[in-house]
């Protein structure tokens, strides 16, 4: 990406994330902007150094107690078994604890703007009435803190109390920008719940606030995922994001599959189905990976099934971009359906499963085989993301720039 920082800005912004303890799919995009912004500081509810790249982690940064909490409380392990997975497990354990820590972080009031990248929790700071608070809503979880399938019981317990407090703090922005239009229409829905409660002129003010918001998709690093074709591509197994499933879905997704004779293989985050893991095989899950390992593997298969539920769809898009069509989980399970990040996608290459059967299942199997009309050109394909390339966007980022900061 290319941004210009308004000169007025230099020396008197800060950037803000909800934690900096285990990366995500927007990490590569926060760490772009960050390329733009070498010499802002960053505030964050908690830090683990090392933990997210270069770029992001060559700044100061000014975490609260949390991190220092978390640390004290994960003492007792073996430090050097400690794995992101387990911070993100006790950050959500002492969830509770997430408004009084962000409220401790104290922005100065010589800081002109600051700029949020938040999941739903990263934009509750203390700062002065001066100060331009920009959010850029990346996510806002069906279960607070993290959007979880399998939410613990303490965050089950204080899911609704953490809410409501990320959405009284998102009210008092000065400008919201959305990452996906389902975002927007979630935080609409809660707000029209909250708004009754509030007094007259902080509901108009509010109502303002979400009228104004604006919309930018997240820019997606299309060279990294080419439109690959090679005589070894058989397109004959489908990827599986495992991130937004639950244990029981990928469980009976597997056995379908097995019933069906369908190759198959899970990508991404993958630790909280370790047991299935274990189950399958560690050659059925491939993790995690760079664009350079994950592009091949996605330009070769079938194509990507994904049940993620909100946010920005950067897996479903980089299947796109690789030329692949992806297959969403509409109506598979009410309390699971991906009902949301749809509407970004392309509707030539997005598929739905209405049913989580095998009739279901080998209808889509055929319907996307080589030899069938429903098989996609995949440049073709790719031509109907490229509007979301990381360049394209930029632009619109600069232009929002001058209209937030030209005065400055």
């Amino acid at each position: 990406m290319k941004l210009e920082i308004p000169k007025g800005l230099e020396g008197k912004m800060i950037l803000g994330t909800d934690q900096l303890v285990w990366t995500n799919a927007m990490t590569p995009f926060i760490e772009e902007f960050c390329y733009n912004a070498v010499n802002t500081p960053m505030i964050s509810l908690a830090h683990r150094p090392g933990a997210w790249p270069g770029s992001v982690e060559q700044r100061r940064i000014t975490s609260s107690f949390f991190t220092t909490f978390l640390a004290k409380k994960l003492a007792g392990e073996e430090s050097e078994k400690l794995t992101a997975w387990d911070w993100h497990r006790a950050l959500g354990r002492y969830s509770y604890l997430i408004p009084t820590a962000a409220k401790k972080i104290q922005v100065s009031c010589n800081v002109k703007s600051v700029m949020s990248f938040s999941f739903g929790l990263g934009h509750g700071w203390s700062f002065c009435e001066d100060t331009h608070h920009l959010v850029y809503l990346l996510d806002w979880p069906d279960y607070f803190p993290f959007g979880k399938n399998q939410p613990t019981w303490q965050e089950k317990l204080f899911s609704r109390y953490l809410e409501r407090w990320s959405l009284k703090s998102l009210l008092k922005a000065n400008q919201i920008i959305y990452a996906s239009p389902e975002i927007k229409e979630r935080v609409e829905k809660r707000a029209a719940e909250l708004l009754p409660d509030l007094s007259i002129d902080k509901k108009r003010q509010s109502e303002r606030l979400l009228e104004q918001a604006k919309i930018l998709i997240p820019g997606l690093k299309t060279k990294e995922f080419p439109a690959m074709t090679s005589p070894i591509f058989k397109y004959d197994y489908w990827v599986i994001h495992a991130l937004h499933l639950s244990h029981e879905q990928a469980s009976q997704l597997a056995q379908i599959m097995e019933e069906l004779g369908h190759k198959f293989i899970f990508v991404g985050e993958d630790r909280h189905l370790s047991s299935l893991k274990q189950k399958l095989g560690e050659r059925l899950f491939f993790g995690d990976r760079c664009a350079g390992e994950l592009a091949p593997l996605l330009a070769g298969s079938r194509a990507v099934i994904d049940f993620q539920k909100a946010g920005h769809p950067q897996m479903a898009l980089q299947s796109m971009a690789a030329g692949r069509p992806v297959v969403i989980g509409n109506g598979v399970q009410k309390d699971h359906a991906l009902n949301l990040s749809s509407s970004i996608l392309p509707q030539e290459g997005t598929h739905q499963l209405g049913q989580m059967n095998k009739d279901a299942l080998e209808q889509l199997w055929q319907k996307l085989a080589p030899e069938a009309g429903g098989f996609l050109n995949g440049k073709a394909l790719r031509q109907k993301v490229l509007i979301y390339d990381e360049d394209q966007v930029s632009l619109h980022w600069n232009q929002l720039w001058t209209e937030l900061y030209g005065q400055l």
